[in-house]
């Protein structure tokens, strides 16, 4: 295990619970984020290391962890990817400021729509039932057969309510 620094300064909003987020410009920190919508506590890796998506956490800077920075040409609107990351990606405004950094949920890929800049998490269905939306408690993937394929619909859960794992359905 290696350590990290704790930084003080919060600087990014969370979205999902208990995980980990990259920063677009600066591949030495990370942001640890615990609740939707309250600031990130920021992360610093040690000398020589820098973030892992694959692995959400500080690796040695060499074949499996690069640097990766993300950059947004001005007027450019659309996503970038985090460099070969299948969860993290970014999205462009136009201005040229570095984009709003995104991870898909868990068991989800981000791809490109063919034919746009922009792009989508492709969730993977483990089977027929409902599974937690890693990124949002109150939500989560219906997935059942059509045609002899996995689908599923992205449901919400009603009012306050959050999706219990453990019983199927929201509580």
């Amino acid at each position: 295990m290696y350590a990290v620094m704790r930084l003080k300064t919060p600087q990014l909003h969370a979205q999902p619970l208990e995980s980990f987020q990259v920063d677009a410009s600066n591949c030495r920190i990370y942001h640890g984020c615990t609740n939707i919508g309250q600031s990130s506590s920021i992360y610093r890796c040690p000398a020589g290391y820098a973030f892992n998506p694959a692995l959400e956490l500080c690796g040695l800077e060499n074949v499996f962890s690069r640097c990766v920075k993300m950059q947004c040409a001005a007027n450019f609107v659309g996503h970038v990817r985090y460099g070969q990351s299948q969860r993290f990606y970014g999205l462009c405004d136009g201005t040229g400021q570095a984009p709003i950094v995104y991870k898909c949920p868990n068991r989800a890929n981000f791809a490109f729509i063919a034919g746009s800049t922009f792009g989508e998490c492709a969730y993977v269905c483990p089977g027929q039932g409902n599974y937690p939306n890693s990124n949002n408690p109150r939500a989560y993937f219906q997935c059942f057969w059509v045609n002899r394929r996995l689908r599923y619909n992205l449901v919400l859960c009603p009012g306050d309510l959050t999706f219990n794992s453990r019983l199927q359905y929201c509580t």
